[in-house]
């Protein structure tokens, strides 16, 4: 053992020599999903789905026609599967109405929130059924194993839409919490204040709230990588 330190220690005062000492255990956070195509039928991410932030189980994200607080956007991050530029964004609207639901992909800050957005796919609520947006605002490129935030809301202050969600009580947490027995589905997502049915070009964390019933619920996104 004396023999070991005296080792480490000479390893400490020789350049090149500190990696390994004065870091314990562990490494890069990795996380690693399936990108290759088994079918052409399943060739779709649902982002909202996969770990460590998603869930499978289904909900409704109802948006009532009350301004405050349904014209605010909700965000909600998400690791990105797969390298490439998004190619196409999809939604199934439950409950329609003249307004479409936007959905935008954001940066994620040194402090872990959402930041700048990067584009955003526009999705036709007036009709029932599953919709997609081939044509983003923007080039939105992913490089895998990164976290980004979906960002969303509808673009028309006062309608009501339902779109097919997540179920808050299955779902991950990416907050910081007051208490242990604090109900975990009320800290899912972070709702924007004050926004009026758009997306921000970037978000100030601290104008974001982690609680409400609107929050609680993500839409289910699913996405095409290139």
């Amino acid at each position: 053992m004396r023999r070991l330190v005296l080792v480490n220690l000479a390893r400490l005062v020789t350049a090149g020599e500190w990696t390994g000492l004065l870091e314990a255990g562990g490494g890069a956070y990795n996380v690693t999903f399936l990108e290759d195509v088994i079918s052409s039928t399943y060739a779709r991410h649902l982002v909202t789905a996969q770990p460590p932030f998603g869930g499978i189980t289904l909900s409704t994200l109802t948006i009532y026609a009350a301004t405050d607080p349904y014209d605010n956007p909700r965000f909600i991050p998400f690791i990105a599967p797969q390298t490439g530029d998004i190619t196409e964004v999809g939604i199934n609207v439950v409950n329609t109405g003249s307004t479409n639901f936007l959905v935008g992909f954001y940066t994620t800050t040194d402090t872990g929130g959402p930041g700048s957005l990067l584009g955003y796919a526009t999705l036709d609520c007036t009709s029932s059924g599953v919709v997609y947006d081939t044509s983003l605002s923007a080039t939105v490129a992913l490089e895998k194993g990164t976290q980004y935030y979906i960002g969303s809301v509808r673009d028309s202050s006062g309608v009501q839409i339902g779109v097919t969600g997540v179920n808050n009580t299955y779902i991950g947490t990416n907050w910081l919490v007051d208490s242990p027995v604090l109900a975990a589905q009320s800290m899912q997502i972070l709702q924007l204040t004050g926004s009026d049915a758009a997306l921000p070009a970037s978000v100030t964390l601290s104008n974001c709230e982690t609680y409400g019933a609107y929050a609680q619920i993500p839409p289910r996104v699913t996405l095409k990588i290139g």
